[in-house]
């Protein structure tokens, strides 16, 4: 936290300020369970989007692409970039609902009569079981290749000209 502060100078030059800020961090991650288990849980997302970029990249090299070609074109395409942001905050709130979501469906201790809507209605549990399917991580991981793999397919094919 210390280098991130240091680096984009989000609260100035100050290092005094940096070190403050990320020994406060380091104390609620040393307190707080649930933001450990945010990392715990977000992390092997991260690394397996960044293996997937070092084997695409990998995979362009063997075939001939020169290392300065991807590093100009492919990493300061915006297709490119704002994908791997936009993947990077569904990975966020996927997790922050894994970790924070029983916390955050209500589940209150007021002494009230109102029953849920489920309960009202007769509905049965299958949106939850259904949520719950779709955001499983075999599910996710399986989503996350392909959408790498089609866009790896779109990149690829937008660069090969026909031969006659």
């Amino acid at each position: 936290m210390y280098a991130v502060m240091d680096k984009f100078k989000l609260v100035g030059d100050n290092k005094g300020i940096h070190a403050a800020i990320a020994l406060s961090i380091a104390v609620v991650f040393l307190f707080a369970r649930d933001a450990v288990r945010l990392v715990n849980f977000i992390t092997p997302w991260f690394v397996m989007m960044l293996i997937v970029g070092l084997f695409l990249t990998t995979f362009f090299v063997f075939f001939g692409v020169k290392s300065e070609t991807i590093g100009n074109t492919v990493m300061k395409d915006p297709r490119v970039y704002w994908t791997v942001i936009i993947l990077s905050i569904i990975i966020l709130f996927i997790s922050i609902g894994q970790v924070f979501g029983s916390d955050l469906e209500g589940g209150g201790t007021g002494t009230g009569t109102a029953r849920p809507i489920a309960e009202k209605e007769g509905a049965s549990d299958a949106t939850s079981e259904g949520f719950q399917a779709i955001v499983h991580p075999r599910i996710l991981g399986a989503l996350f290749l392909l959408i790498i793999a089609a866009f790896a397919i779109r990149l690829i094919s937008e660069n090969v000209s026909p031969t006659k």
